[in-house]
């Protein structure tokens, strides 16, 4: 009997000398590329807001639709540029020109989103190719939709990532202001041969 009392006792002043063990977290078991990856998913579901760069003034254009999605999270308007990018290609296939032109509109939203996902993500913003700018282009330019065109140079000439589609949008007003001209021209000059149009517009 008196040996187990010691025992016992002996347990107890052994458990109160040693230090309790930590209780490992999820985060303690990850690795540092892991963690990162994990910093970086939580950043994307803060609101919009939280990433704007308030010392850049933006345009008019660009003030109001940071103001229309500033309370959403950068994933969800992630989100939903890749579902409107569907739509803009969906609408293109089939030759639905003016929703697609519609739904590009509704893509400029979302753009200045894509570039921080995608920067916050992977370090840096290379997409070369954005459906949102470059499918309308052509469809304003023929149309002499100069406002339109305005519109995406806006969005171009204020983000640094987005100078390579500078060309592309100069290309797209000088059509713009050609059709224009090409138009009066038709109307003014009802039956004229196409033979005799580049005379007409002195191009």
């Amino acid at each position: 009997m008196g040996i187990f009392t010691a025992l016992i006792i002996g347990y107890f002043l052994l458990r109160k000398t040693m230090k309790p063990t930590k209780q490992l977290a999820v985060e303690d078991l990850l690795d540092n590329d892991t963690k990162e990856f994990v910093e970086n998913r939580k950043k994307l579901d803060q609101p919009y807001s939280f990433f704007i760069d308030a010392a850049r003034e933006p345009s008019r254009l660009l003030a109001d639709l940071r103001e229309k999605h500033k309370d959403q999270s950068l994933s969800k308007l992630t989100e939903l540029y890749y579902s409107l990018l569907t739509k803009i290609r969906e609408e293109k296939k089939n030759r639905e020109f003016k929703k697609m032109s519609m739904y590009s509109q509704m893509s400029l939203g979302p753009i200045e989103p894509l570039i921080l996902q995608n920067k916050i993500a992977y370090g840096s913003f290379d997409l070369g190719g954005i459906p949102a700018l470059r499918e309308p282009l052509s469809y304003y330019a023929i149309n002499g939709y100069g406002g339109q065109i305005q519109n995406i140079e806006e969005i171009v000439n204020f983000f640094q990532e987005l100078s390579g589609w500078k060309e592309m949008v100069q290309n797209a007003k000088e059509m713009a202001s050609m059709s224009v001209l090409l138009m009066k021209a038709i109307e003014s000059n009802p039956g004229t041969l196409k033979k005799d149009i580049k005379k007409l517009i002195n191009i």
